[in-house]
């Protein structure tokens, strides 16, 4: 399992470092670090903003279709990268993205 993660502000990681230990107390029933981190964000006032460049779907093989239909906006995560084909001979997967 996995997800596409997600990035915050130093400034929203200051404050959450102030009461995240028991705002996550209050949430037993949520599974992941994603929807936790939402949970306390949601408590600061503090909207979630979508960023089309984070995936958390599984990628297996050519990437070649979804990089050509990716929209135009960066691509910042892929889910389980070790699993594709380089797309560029003889240059590893990680360079190659």
């Amino acid at each position: 399992f996995g997800g596409g993660g997600f990035a915050i502000s130093y400034a929203l990681a200051l404050e959450l470092s102030k009461m995240q230990d028991r705002c996550i107390q209050r949430y037993p029933g949520l599974y992941g670090s994603d929807d936790r981190i939402q949970a306390c964000m949601t408590e600061l006032g503090v909207p979630l903003t979508k960023e089309p460049g984070f995936h958390q779907y599984d990628v297996y093989g050519d990437l070649l279709g979804l990089l050509g239909a990716h929209p135009v906006a960066p691509l910042v995560t892929l889910h389980h990268i070790d699993v594709v084909q380089p797309i560029f001979p003889k240059m590893k997967r990680s360079r190659a993205l």
